[in-house]
């Protein structure tokens, strides 16, 4: 049965439907990071701080050459998927995504092996990891195919096939990895192997899956259109790199291999506040264009800004209360630098989020070439942050060019879309939660705690005052209000919520 079109639902219904997928959604990442948690302290003890630095960087050399010959092909499938009303209509969308992302994963196999040497010569300024890269890129065909097989199980509103092939993906990689953790001397090889598995093994699950469920087909028309679709998305993605990893080529020049161990690993962890984000992201990316076509989607792209602000917040000032310790306990003790850097990165990629869900507006309206021009203009911003600041500050030179660049593209994002097609923000709503933040993160910095048990303690009671201080400062509405308070006393009576 095919799913019920998001313009049918009521608004109550269609926010449901967005939680509920948003949270069978959360469930792979959520255990991700369980999983990259629990293997934190086997890595850390495996891999010297520079070897943890060396698997961060190849991983980006990966990213940058998937962005640049296809990588996020896939992507495109939910602006395509919503221009046709039929299962037999989708059938050449999906196929076509599908066994484009396979060739553009062929593709970025042949041209790596080849660059293999002069890529790290650029990047590490000798040839010794050149070894590494090409096994790496072995699995960029069954990767990018893997993204374009977990789009469709968006677009078609599959969550459970979606969870199905994410969690495969985490736990292949954390078993092949522990396996070689415990029966061989685990390395940089070995991680890459791991890697390797992790999106092998689920591509070989959801592909036959995929096929007979859609028996999708490939439309060569359709896939030019899609390759015209994508240089855009690319190109704003590799923007977005620039950003994100540009900074890795300048510190191997101005700082060493273990303080770049610690900002990776900073780096790994500050980027869990984005995780709550990205499973919401994982629902809108896909469903977006349709949504968007209600006659209630000013009022709906409103009141999902603060909930998307929400999933923001409450992760950057867990990771903010909570990094100390949580390194403390988790990793070698090697690392314990890296937890001054975490709350400031995390605060900046909670502030890339915003400007991403801005910017998603682009793609509703057909215009993905804005996204790349904004996203060029905050590379431009960062790149020139990158060599002003890192050869004076060195990593906190990175983390404030990061800051710096995120802060300016959610800035453009608000203006250019805006003019796109006005929209509206629940600003009063906004308001009340940034006080209600500032007042925790206030409270932490004035009482700093020095044992551990101070610390997580503290912390908790941090943390439980959030949303104390949102309910006095009236942030919830009548509506939310009644549900929160249906929903308790269901709890206390221990009936289940009505379906």
């Amino acid at each position: 049965m095919p799913p019920t079109p998001a313009g049918a639902l009521s608004p109550r219904s269609l926010f449901k439907r967005i939680f509920l997928s948003s949270g069978l959604y959360s469930i792979p990442a959520l255990a991700q990071q369980v999983i990259s948690t629990l293997m934190l302290p086997v890595v850390t003890a495996s891999l010297s701080r520079e070897d943890y630095a060396v698997l961060g960087t190849l991983e980006q050399v990966g990213i940058l050459l998937a962005l640049l010959l296809g990588g996020c092909f896939g992507c495109s499938i939910g602006y395509f998927y919503y221009e046709r009303d039929t299962a037999e209509e989708r059938r050449p969308v999906i196929g076509t995504s599908i066994l484009g992302a396979v060739f553009a994963g062929l593709l970025t196999a042949v041209v790596c092996w080849v660059l293999a040497v002069p890529l790290t010569r650029l990047v590490f300024h000798h040839d010794g990891y050149a070894f590494y890269l090409r096994f790496m890129i072995l699995g960029a065909a069954p990767s990018f195919a893997l993204e374009a097989l977990l789009g469709w199980a968006r677009v078609a509103n599959r969550p459970r096939t979606y969870v199905i092939g994410a969690l495969a993906r985490g736990l292949v990689g954390a078993a092949a990895a522990l396996i070689l953790a415990v029966f061989f001397r685990l390395t940089i090889l070995g991680m890459l192997a791991a890697g390797i598995a992790s999106v092998t093994v689920p591509f070989l699950m959801l592909g036959p899956a995929c096929w007979r469920a859609t028996r999708p087909t490939f439309d060569s028309p359709l896939f030019v259109r899609m390759v015209k679709f994508y240089f855009f998305v690319g190109l704003g993605g590799l923007a977005m790199f620039c950003i994100n990893f540009g900074d890795r080529l300048l510190l191997w020049r101005h700082a060493s291999g273990p303080e770049i161990g610690d900002y990776v690993l900073a780096y790994k962890i500050g980027m869990l506040s984005i995780l709550a984000y990205n499973s919401f992201y994982s629902y809108w990316g896909s469903n977006m264009f349709d949504l968007m076509k209600r006659d209630d989607a000013d009022a709906l792209f409103a009141r999902l800004l603060t909930y998307a602000a929400g999933a923001i917040v409450v992760p950057c000032l867990g990771l903010t209360i909570f990094a100390r310790p949580a390194i403390r306990m988790l990793a070698h003790h090697n690392y314990s630098g890296a937890a001054v850097f975490v709350p400031a990165i995390a605060f900046a990629y909670g502030i890339r989020c915003l400007g991403d869900f801005f910017r998603s507006r682009f793609y509703v309206a057909g215009r993905p070439g804005y996204d790349a021009l904004c996203n060029w203009a905050g590379a431009a911003l960062c790149l020139g942050g990158y060599l002003y600041w890192i050869p004076r500050l060195g990593v906190w030179g990175a983390v404030l060019a990061t800051a710096v660049a995120f802060a300016a593209l959610l800035g453009i994002g608000l203006i250019w879309t805006y003019r796109i097609r006005p929209y509206r923000v629940e600003g009063g709503r906004l308001v009340k939660m940034a006080i209600a933040m500032a007042a925790v993160l206030a409270a932490f910095a004035a009482l700093p705690m020095a044992s551990l048990g101070g610390q997580i303690a503290f912390g908790a009671l941090l943390m439980a005052a959030f949303p104390g201080l949102l309910w006095i400062l009236g942030f919830p509405t009548p509506a939310e209000r009644e549900l929160l308070r249906a929903a308790i006393q269901r709890v206390r009576a221990g009936v289940p919520p009505a379906r």
